[in-house]
């Protein structure tokens, strides 16, 4: 059983953002969690920690994400609500 009182881990806001990013194609798609992640190799629970921003967005992910939501992987982190405040 989990902790109440364990520190909750922190999130980066970069990661949060990617995270809603990636939601956001996903969604604008069709696409479900489950699929991303089979896709990807991961679960569906690892796909929405990457969206809630929990989960770090690993680099070798980077291609799979692209070409799973059929975007150009420069796009990722480019989306116009993409500012990250120090």
């Amino acid at each position: 059983m989990p902790d109440p009182d364990a520190p909750k881990p922190r999130i980066e806001p970069i990661y949060r953002r990617l995270g809603e990013e990636i939601a956001w194609y996903r969604s604008q798609r069709g696409i479900t969690q489950e699929t991303l992640g089979r896709k990807l190799g991961v679960t569906r629970a690892h796909i929405n920690n990457m969206e809630s921003g929990t989960a770090r967005i690993m680099c070798h992910h980077l291609p799979k994400l692209a070409k799973a939501l059929d975007i150009e992987i420069s796009f990722l982190g480019r989306g116009p609500w993409f500012t990250v405040v120090a």
